[in-house]
């Protein structure tokens, strides 16, 4: 059996969860990195997957050697715009850039030169085929149902929950150079909305404790300028929590708005707006939003499990080992992203 590495696997939250339900369901042999001190075992390894550019372009800086043997996926859109992405003080994303569609030229130097690359939403897709002559594989991911399914809660009290630490929303560090995740926007809306209850974790949660947060909530907000694959909005789904979210990412591929969950669109003005009076409405029509919520949870049941989607990510694999050369073009494929 191939033996697959994923480094790093970043188990604090999403890209944990991602990775280790592929490690779980995956037909092949896959082992889960963290460390420095784990690189060195790399190279044992048929096939090293690395989550994101910018993990890339470090682990290759320092190991040349192991460029034949990687594969990179792509989870988030904000990223492919960051002029270089290893250190967050030279990262130069803004609204604008974003939404030009246009990659910066040493970006697009850089997958060119990787050749292939995966990317987890239709979006992220057409963005970089629009942009580069690499090849673009799409993969989607899942919730794990061990670890994100309950019996649908109902507050007595309309509750909205968002799953990063309110410290986080008003500390003002963007580690994209903007408010791409529209922290702000969330703040505003409980102060516009007393009736309701919003509820934050007071920590940093681990895949293991995210579960239990999401029973606290009736809806769950996701207002994001940019996303790749946001597995929040899914996770909370998967346990009944009605999402309230931006079209970014997977969203127009597991959301029907108004039938499993709403999508809100317009100026930062109007999505604020709109999203509280989405709020409102379905505070006062409780049928209407346990009827939403029952939807959105046999969504995710029915599509977006790793049980129904991990063929996806085993033939992906199967095609890169059966290709070991896949990457010609040597070590110097990092140049361009290193000082």
């Amino acid at each position: 059996m191939s033996k697959i590495a994923i480094y790093p696997a970043k188990s604090r939250w999403a890209f944990g969860q991602i990775y280790r339900a592929v490690k779980k369901y995956s037909k092949h042999d896959i082992s889960l990195f963290e460390n420095q001190s784990d690189i060195p075992n790399l190279s044992k390894f048929d096939l090293i997957h690395v989550p994101t550019v910018a993990s890339h372009a470090i682990l290759l800086e320092s190991n040349p050697e192991l460029i034949g043997k990687t594969c990179v996926s792509i989870h988030g859109k904000a990223e492919l715009f960051n002029k270089n992405p290893l250190p967050f003080s030279e990262r130069v994303t803004s609204p604008k850039e974003v939404d030009t569609g246009v990659l910066p030229v040493d970006m697009v130097t850089y997958i060119n030169r990787l050749r292939r690359v995966t990317c987890v939403s239709d979006e992220l897709v057409g963005l970089l085929e629009k942009n580069t002559t690499a090849t673009i594989y799409k993969l989607q991911c899942g919730i794990d149902p061990d670890i994100f399914y309950h019996p649908i809660i109902e507050h007595k009290k309309l509750t909205v929950i968002y799953p990063v630490p309110k410290f986080r929303l008003l500390d003002g560090d963007y580690p994209h150079g903007y408010d791409v995740k529209r922290y702000g926007a969330i703040i505003l809306l409980e102060q516009l909305l007393p009736e309701v209850e919003f509820i934050y974790p007071d920590k940093w949660l681990t895949i293991d404790e995210i579960a239990e947060f999401y029973k606290k909530g009736d809806i769950i907000l996701m207002l994001s300028h940019a996303e790749g694959n946001p597995l929040g909005f899914m996770e909370a789904g998967a346990m009944g929590v009605l999402p309230i979210v931006t079209s970014v990412g997977i969203v127009p591929e597991v959301i029907r708005d108004g039938f499993n969950g709403l999508i809100i669109g317009g100026t930062e003005t109007e999505i604020i707006k709109r999203t509280a009076q989405a709020i409102l409405m379905l505070a006062a029509d409780r049928p209407r939003l346990s009827k939403m919520r029952k939807e959105i949870q046999k969504t995710i049941f029915e599509k977006r499990t790793w049980s129904k989607i991990i063929t996806q990510w085993d033939d992906y694999f199967d095609q890169l080992l059966n290709n070991k050369v896949f990457v010609e073009i040597g070590a110097n494929c990092f140049e361009t992203l290193v000082p």
